[in-house]
């Protein structure tokens, strides 16, 4: 926002924003990728993680950030209703346990759409956006933000830390069940 505010060259900053986020979605897919394959290959659930992190990639090169910071809200609006609607066409086909990464693949599907809809939107004003790394600029843009990028991590974690300590106690059977419960009042806090 600070950059369309101050008028710097917007396109360029988008593009070094979205080499960054590229390569940083790359290589926590690529560490994931590797781990399971290395030691839970067998396991389901990595299927359902390596699934998701289509998440991290649709995430990556999403400009619903550049669509806020000039205050362009109708298609940031449209992508996000889309993007839900194919998720929960996908959930609503899952039908037994098995298929969750069914669901996980059409939630990685919504948000790739709604990402392809808001490239359209914001080529129409900013013609020839790519991604491109710019070193000097990551390294000024982590010394300025690794304070919120720590305090949001570790946000993260003493969030799910209910889930965890369920695990660590052995209440695995558990865990699906309260996180559902707590999920309904999630909907309820921003009022």
């Amino acid at each position: 926002r600070s950059v369309v505010q101050r008028q710097r060259d917007l396109s360029s900053t988008i593009e070094r924003l979205l080499g960054l986020r590229l390569l940083l979605a790359g290589a926590v897919t690529a560490v994931v990728a590797i781990y399971g394959w290395r030691f839970a290959s067998g396991n389901p659930t990595f299927w359902l993680v390596l699934v998701l992190c289509g998440l991290h990639l649709s995430a990556a090169i999403s400009v619903r950030w550049a669509l806020l910071a000039r205050e362009t809200m109708r298609p940031v609006a449209v992508s996000v209703f889309g993007s839900n609607a194919v998720f929960l066409a996908g959930a609503l086909l899952v039908s037994r346990p098995g298929h969750a990464p069914w669901a996980a693949a059409a939630q990685v599907a919504g948000e790739l759409i709604a990402t392809a809809y808001l490239w359209v939107e914001l080529r129409g004003s900013l013609p020839g956006l790519r991604p491109r790394l710019d070193i000097p600029f990551s390294w000024t843009l982590f010394a300025e933000s690794w304070p919120l990028s720590l305090s949001l991590v570790l946000g993260a974690m003493l969030y799910n830390f209910d889930l965890l300590a369920l695990e660590w106690f052995g209440r695995d059977g558990e865990i699906g069940v309260y996180a559902a419960a707590y999920r309904c009042t999630t909907v309820v806090s921003p009022v």
